[in-house]
Formats: C-alpha cells, sequence, structure tokens
C-alpha cells in the first residue's frame, strides 16, 4: 500500500515523519499506527489521544520537532496524488521512465499508481508534479 511504501521510505532517511489524515475510527487508527506512521490527523483528538496512550506511545508536543531526511531521492517505486478541489494533483512523482496515474477513490481522497510513459514525451525521463505530467500517467488530472 502507499502507507507502507511511505514508512519504508521513512526507514530509508527519504523523509522525516509519515502522516495519515481525517482518521475517525478507532480501529483504523490502531491500524495505521501498527503499519508504522508516526502522526495522525483527526477529529477525534480525545480518542486519538486515548488510544496513543493506551499503545505507549509518546505524544508531540508543541515544541516537537519532525527530524530531517536523510536522503535526496525518492523511493524508486512509488508516486501519489493528493485530492483537491475538482480531482487530483500529483503530491510524489514518478521515477524516470514511468507515468503516475491519479484515480480519485471517493471521500476527497486522490492515489496515485505508476505506469508506463510515452518515452517520445520529455516528462517521461524527467517527471514532475506538473499537470503535463499527470496528463502522462492517463488519469484523474482535473484538480491543476
Amino acid at each position: 500500500t502507499g502507507i507502507s511504501q511511505s514508512v519504508a521510505g521513512k526507514a530509508a532517511g527519504q523523509h522525516g515523519m509519515n502522516y495519515i489524515w481525517t482518521l475517525d475510527k478507532k480501529s483504523s487508527m490502531r491500524t495505521y499506527i501498527e503499519l508504522g506512521v508516526q502522526g495522525i490527523v483527526t477529529n477525534r483528538v480525545d480518542l486519538a489521544k486515548t488510544l496513543a496512550i493506551s499503545m505507549g506511545l509518546k505524544l508531540a508536543t508543541p515544541s516537537s520537532s519532525i527530524p530531517v531526511a536523510t536522503a535526496s531521492l525518492p523511493s524508486p517505486n512509488k508516486c501519489d496524488c493528493d485530492y483537491h478541489k475538482g480531482g487530483c494533483t500529483i503530491s510524489w512523482p514518478a521515477p524516470s521512465l514511468k507515468a503516475c496515474k491519479c484515480k480519485y477513490k471517493g471521500a476527497w481522497t486522490c492515489g496515485g499508481s505508476l505506469v508506463s510513459c510515452d518515452v517520445s514525451r520529455p516528462k517521461c525521463y524527467r517527471p514532475d508534479e506538473s499537470k503535463e505530467a499527470c496528463q502522462l500517467g492517463g488519469g484523474d488530472c482535473d484538480a491543476y
């Protein structure tokens, strides 16, 4: 899953922390904590706090810092997309010679999957977060 890939990226030093947002069910919070996320954004703060304490986790304070990433290259085998009003945008570009196909998953959430790209297009060699790169993947690019 995307979360598993993100947790692997943290372990490789590619970023500082993994957060998941808009979790409001205790069972979902527990599942993602067990997968390795370090932060949850929720409408049910008391529930998240109670769960974290029951699992023996350290709670962040206003002075807590986010660790700095130690790697400068993205994970080579993933991409991701975020929801914005109207559709999806690329939030994590595909690696070279791949494209990111964004898909609306429902509930204001998008995801990305790697697909082959047209090597005659320059963006195939240097994908980024642009609309052109998104269109190369052939998915939902309606939020650009």
